[in-house]
This record gives structure tokens, sequence and C-alpha cells, in this order.
């Protein structure tokens, strides 16, 4: 594993430059759930990993030793497979570089332009609370209201860049015999838990309706099998130059260049080739 080029909090063999720091929003476990990158003071195409941006939609998953990890590949597919760590190893590998960024990123970044809005301007620096913020306004019994909830929850510096390396999804996809009749994936994550409603709010910048609680899901996504083949999509195990992290995805996530974060699921469970596109 590579070293940190730090010493302490300053950036080794530039004593002047000290190293950025994330902004962070922690569980009442003291888990990290949601962080902002410090974009202004970061140079470069790549993103420190340790300065990359966090968001979890739903619980994350207790971690995952790689040896004791396995998923699975079925639905519209001749043979259905289960694949541990070193299996997908065996596969032809491919590195790609690419940005990645929230689908909710400077999403409240002109509200508050908006005509009667008490909101200040957002600002790149302002540093987020430890605890607060995402989780707190879920966890509060009466329901805000937009601007409550973009002043405690900052939609900035979502977006970083970052070279991944594993094996292009079609390698895996084509190995399982994908059938004429498939025309979609879905990609299940083993994060669980209630989808938050704060995030549909913010979604659509307002909170007069009401959000169906659907229980207890798994995080998912459906991709177009266009998209799932094109050899850049990929199932990476590593992110600049080291295994993944826990709270990127270990041991194994979605890349998918060119679209938004929420489609590059963590912590891959399992993967249903479909014959029609799923509402997720």
């Amino acid at each position: 594993m590579a070293q940190r080029e730090i010493e302490g909090d300053w950036v080794f063999g530039g004593p002047d430059r000290k190293r950025a720091d994330i902004m962070p929003s922690k569980n009442a476990d003291g888990r990290v759930i949601f962080a902002r990158s410090p974009v202004l003071d970061l140079e470069g195409m790549l993103t420190p990993v340790d300065a990359y941006y966090v968001i979890a939609q739903l619980q994350m998953p207790d971690p995952i030793h790689p040896d004791d990890y396995t998923f699975s590949i079925g639905g519209e597919v001749e043979n259905p497979t289960e694949y541990v760590l070193e299996d997908l190893r065996k596969f032809p590998t491919r590195t790609v570089r690419v940005v990645t960024e929230c689908a909710g990123n400077d999403g409240e970044f002109f509200s508050y332009l908006r005509e009667g809005s008490n909101m200040k301007k957002p600002s790149l620096r302002v540093q987020q609370n430890e605890e607060g913020g995402w989780n707190q306004m879920s966890e509060d019994g009466e329901m805000p209201d937009i601007d409550e909830i973009l002043e405690a929850i900052p939609t900035i510096c979502l977006v970083c860049g970052g070279e991944w390396i594993g094996v292009p999804l079609r390698e895996v996809l084509n190995r399982a015999g994908v059938k004429d009749s498939a025309v979609a994936i879905r990609v299940q994550g083993w994060d669980t838990g209630r989808p938050d409603p704060v995030t549909q709010y913010l979604s659509v910048d307002r909170t007069d309706f009401e959000v169906v609680d659907p229980g207890i899901i798994n995080y998912d996504k459906g991709l177009a099998i266009e998209k799932a083949m094109h050899p850049d999509t990929i199932l990476a195990w590593a992110h600049n130059g080291e295994y993944l992290t826990h709270v990127h995805g270990a041991p194994l996530r979605m890349v998918v260049p060119g679209w938004a974060g929420n489609w590059w699921v963590k912590w891959i469970e399992k993967i249903e080739v479909m014959d029609h596109m799923p509402d997720c």
C-alpha cells in the first residue's frame, strides 16, 4: 500500500502547504456518513482518497474482508454465477480516470436568489459540523421547510477526480452469457435502510408533498444494457493506486463514467440482468 506523503497535517516536502481537510458529518456511532471535498484547496486531476467526498443514501454495511466477499450475477443470463474477489482479478483489468459528481452537487447554489428565500449565499469554505446536518434533519420530528434543509445540508463540493482499477462489467456479463431479451441491469448494494425523505425534498427543491415510505430496502440502481456494456463501465476494487476503502465501496463498486454518482453503486451484492428497465 502506498505511503501517504504527509507529515501530520502538512504535505511532505512542502512546509508552507497545509493538508486539505475534508468536511465530515457523522452518525451517532461516530461513523462518517457524509463529507464534502475541499475542492478549492486541491490541485491536479486526482483527488486524494482521504479528501474524496462521501455520501451514503442508506446505512453503510459493516466492512467485509476481501477474502470473505462474494457477489452474484443472475437474471437474463445463460450461466448465473457467484464470484469471489480473486475470481474477478483474473479477468482483463482496465484503468479509468474520471470525474465523480453527486447528482445533487451545487443543487442549492442559486436557491438563495429565489424570491422570499431566507438563505445565505452558499460558501465553499464553510466547515460543516460533524454532528447534525444530514442525519439530524432526518431525525428531527417536525417537517422542515426547504430553506432549512438547504442550510443544514450543504450540496456543494460533492465532486472529485479519481483513477479506478477493475474489470469491465461487459467481460463479466459476456462470461455469464447475456440473453437477447436483456435490456437493462439492476445493481444492488449491501447497504440497507429507509430512504431519507430529505434527499427527495432536495431533488425537487420543495417539501409540500408526501414521500411514500417503502420500508427497509437495499440500495439499487438500474442501468441500460448499452451503458453496462461500455468498456469504461467497470467493477472497481482499487482507487488511486490502492485497494478501495470501506467508505468508498470496498470491496467492490460500480464506476460509471459520465453518469452521476448515484449510479456508482457501492458494496455490490448482486447484479441482475433484466428484460425491462427497473424503476430504480
